[in-house]
């Protein structure tokens, strides 16, 4: 399922306003650099959507986003409720979506659920998303895995995306992986 070539990852609303409450944001923004970091190095296009007056991106992955990915302005919590977001996902021309971002029970929700009616297939990157509550989280990643997309870990979908330990990139993304081991592990 998870091919280079037809993959996409969509980055909601990891902005500060929205962060700031956000209790486990810490982890998760080191998991969604992680996956960012990754796909960027890839060539996997990278759409950000930013729902207006949360602010702007957090700053622990602002500069690796900046010119890099595809940035979304939204009002709507779906994803696909932005003319801007549909488009430049039509004009990708990929048929599977990773997701990450905030909050799980509803943005992401909505957003997996759309993608899904249209077709898509989609893994969402279980600690790269989260919401204020934890019982909103878990609630909406119930939601989530009962609508058939797939959860994984963001090393897990690293991990697939690489294939083999021969891949060029691998020792790169070894080196990631124990970067985030690492922070996590603080």
């Amino acid at each position: 399922m998870l091919d280079p070539r037809n993959t996409v990852v969509v980055l909601i609303d990891v902005q500060e306003k929205l962060a700031k409450i956000i209790p486990n944001v810490d982890s998760i923004l080191v998991n969604t650099r992680l996956l960012v970091s990754y796909a960027l190095g890839e060539g996997i296009p990278v759409i950000v959507t930013k729902q207006v007056k949360l602010g702007e991106i957090v700053p622990e992955l602002r500069d690796l986003l900046e010119g890099r990915a595809y940035i979304v302005e939204k009002k709507t919590f779906s994803c696909f409720g932005s003319k801007e977001f549909v488009s430049t996902l039509e004009k990708l021309e990929r048929k599977t979506l990773v997701i990450a971002g905030l909050e799980t029970h509803i943005c992401v929700l909505q957003t997996v659920y759309d993608a899904l009616e249209r077709g898509y297939d989609v893994v969402v990157a279980v600690d790269a998303v989260g919401s204020q509550l934890a019982s909103d989280h878990e609630y909406g990643l119930h939601a989530i895995e009962k609508l058939g997309a797939i959860l994984l870990p963001a090393e897990s979908i690293v991990y697939w995306l690489l294939k083999s330990a021969e891949h060029p990139r691998f020792k790169e993304a070894l080196e990631e992986v124990k970067k985030r081991r690492k922070a996590l592990l603080k």
